[in-house]
Order: structure tokens, then sequence, then C-alpha cells
């Protein structure tokens, strides 16, 4: 079902649900409807694994070029059925309404430890494995591997005010992480 903004709006408020973003991955960098998912479908399954998705949740879509319609009769095959619609005009819908939208900053190391200093609001986030963050990791920065996410009690450490730096072996995990995002202004380090 196509949905106007305005509908958009209100079955993500009214219903809690998940806002699923089926563009190209560079588009979804450049500007996203808040709390939005990028999802390939390679790794829907292992996001329902991992409690990031669930079967129950409504799911809403922004897409273009009726990309969004693909991915709906894919979550319909694979056996989510509380799928409210797309909406109609997909992003660049959204952005003409004038509505906030975050973006996803990717930042290299030396501009990292540049930001450290000045920052009092920078929180430095390795989701990488145990074994991964014991070879090496920055001072002070939090370790919540990403398996973790799962459980809400590993979320506690995470202030919505703090600027969070993401280290990820690669940028893929991260996209999994937008489930969490809720206002909070993630930037990737990779």
């Amino acid at each position: 079902m196509s949905l106007s903004v305005d509908q958009f709006q209100q079955i993500v408020a009214n219903e809690n649900a998940f806002i699923i973003d089926t563009r190209d991955e560079a588009l979804f960098l450049e500007g996203y409807v808040p709390n939005s998912i990028h999802f390939k479908p390679e790794i829907i399954h292992q996001a329902a694994a991992l409690g990031l998705l669930s079967f129950e949740q409504p799911l809403v879509f922004v897409g273009d070029n009726d990309n969004e319609k693909i991915a709906i009769a894919y979550f319909e095959k694979l056996g989510f059925s509380h799928i409210k619609g797309w909406l109609d005009g997909g992003f660049t819908a959204w952005r003409n309404a004038d509505k906030r939208y975050d973006l996803i900053i990717e930042v290299e190391a030396d501009e990292l430890a540049m930001d450290i200093p000045f920052d009092e609001f920078l929180m430095v986030l390795d989701i990488r494995t145990e074994e991964q963050y014991d070879a090496g990791h920055l001072k002070d920065a939090i370790h919540i591997p990403l398996l973790d996410f799962a459980d809400p009690g590993s979320m506690s450490e995470l202030d919505e005010h703090f600027n969070i730096y993401l280290i990820s072996q690669d940028d893929k995990p991260i996209r999994s992480l937008q489930v969490y995002s809720r206002d909070k202004g993630y930037i990737i380090l990779e």
C-alpha cells in the first residue's frame, strides 16, 4: 500500500513500525528517514536470528524506482506478514516535505584522533569481536560486540546525547545497528 508522508509517520508512531530502506547503499549514506534500517537481502535472516528484526514487527519501506515493492515481496516470502506499505515518492518525498533526516559520516582514524580532545560528547564504541578488540583498540573505547546488541542491557552504556563513533572490522555490521540509532548520531570509523 502506498503511503503519504503523513500516513507513513502515523504508522511509524502509532504502531512502532520498523522502517526498512531499500535504496542503494550510497544513497542511504547521504540521508535517510530517522530510525531507518538499511538491509541487504542476504542479512535479513541474520538480523532476525540476532533479534534485531522480528517477524511480528510492523514494517514500512522507503525506496526508489519501485525497488521497495520487490523488497516487500521478498520479506513476505520470508514470512514477514505485518507489512504496512511504502512511502510514496520515497526519500525524495520525505525530504521535499521538509522532514528531519539523518546521515552517516565515514571518518578516517586521523580525523577521529583530532576530534577526541575537543569533543566532550564523543564516545568510541567498538563492535568488533572479543578477539579483534583484544588484538588492539583505542584507549577508553567501549566494547560491545555486535552479537551482544540483541541484549537490551548492553545498550545501557550508550547515551543519546553523545556523538558515537563506531569501530568495526568492516561497514556491514554497522548497517544492522541502524536499528538502535534512535535519535543518536552514529558516525562510522572504518
